[in-house]
């Protein structure tokens, strides 16, 4: 696996639940692996309304916050905060107004860093999810 495409293909293989990444410009930005182009294969990642498993890794303005409280209104998801930004507020905490993910909900899985590499992105989410990485 090299890319967040076949991260999410692989993982509703072998589990069986579609992923949803919301990320910001930061995770495009610093890596290939996080373009639109590669994550938008609706067979294994789907739509926030749709998805089993939600992977935030962008800071949430109140627009982000209300898609994703009524998203999680709907459904039982799992929750994965991405990043230092999303986790801790990263290094604009003290100019940001904006709250944490974990202001508002319950996250089930925190991946650190600014923001982490794809391996520690896929090492992480197959541990959690207790599969063997491929």
């Amino acid at each position: 696996m090299k890319n967040a495409k076949e991260l999410s293909k692989f993982i509703y293989q072998s589990t069986g639940k579609k992923v949803h990444w919301y990320f910001g410009s930061c995770c495009y930005d610093t890596t290939s692996v996080w373009s639109m182009e590669e994550v938008s294969d609706t067979t294994y990642s789907t739509s926030l309304e749709d998805c089993d498993i939600l992977v935030v890794g962008t800071k949430l303005g109140q627009t982000d916050l209300e898609k994703i409280r009524s998203a999680m209104k709907t459904k039982q998801r799992e929750l994965v905060a991405f990043g230092n930004c999303v986790i801790s507020g990263g290094i604009f905490k003290k100019s940001s107004q904006l709250p944490l993910l974990s202001d508002e909900f319950s996250i089930d899985l925190y991946i650190p860093g600014c923001p982490p590499t794809f391996t520690q992105l896929k090492g992480t989410l197959c541990q959690y999810l207790e599969i063997q990485e491929s």
